[in-house]
């Protein structure tokens, strides 16, 4: 339902989350109608893109590779995602998880790649940081801030386009 209303009245683009694969056929046929047809999203006349979100330590879940393969073969830009904590899931050192996400990035991109060779994918990451008194998840903080800007460079450096996620905190 959501997705319907942001394409009748919206022409920015538009993320297509979903929790299933059903889900998203669904929404890939509504992107079909808006587009014109197939072929129209496959010369990338699209608003749409796609996510794929990795389980820190390099855990791709199975409805995740479904997922990518839906998108792959739309041609949808594929946002591919660490959804990071420090000191949670990755080690507390802004070093530590940098070299954690920049891995899974990396192979998470290079499987994007084996499924179909130039499918367009997009460097990102959704990080959090654990406070170690509480446990509690901080979402804005002066390391984070440090860690979406090394990320950035890291984009540049291999020339993979950054999610405007990163930039925008």
């Amino acid at each position: 339902k959501s997705l319907r209303l942001l394409l009748e009245n919206t022409r920015k683009p538009i993320w297509i989350l979903s929790t299933s694969t059903q889900t998203l056929r669904y929404q890939l046929e509504m992107l079909e109608i808006i587009a014109g047809s197939k072929k129209n999203i496959l010369a990338g006349r699209t608003q749409g893109s796609g996510i794929v979100s990795i389980i820190p330590q390099l855990i791709l879940p199975d409805a995740d590779i479904e997922r990518a393969l839906l998108y792959a073969e739309y041609n949808l830009p594929i946002r591919v995602t660490s959804c990071t904590v420090f000191g949670g899931n990755s080690p507390f050192t802004i070093a530590g998880s940098l070299t954690q996400i920049n891995a899974e990035l990396l192979g998470t991109i290079a499987l994007m790649q084996t499924i179909k060779l130039g499918l367009p994918v997009f460097y990102y990451a959704d990080l959090a940081v654990m406070n170690m008194r509480s446990a509690a998840i901080q979402y804005n903080c002066p390391e984070l801030q440090l860690a979406y800007a090394a990320l950035v460079q890291l984009a540049r450096r291999y020339r993979i386009p950054c999610s405007p996620k990163i930039l925008a905190v």
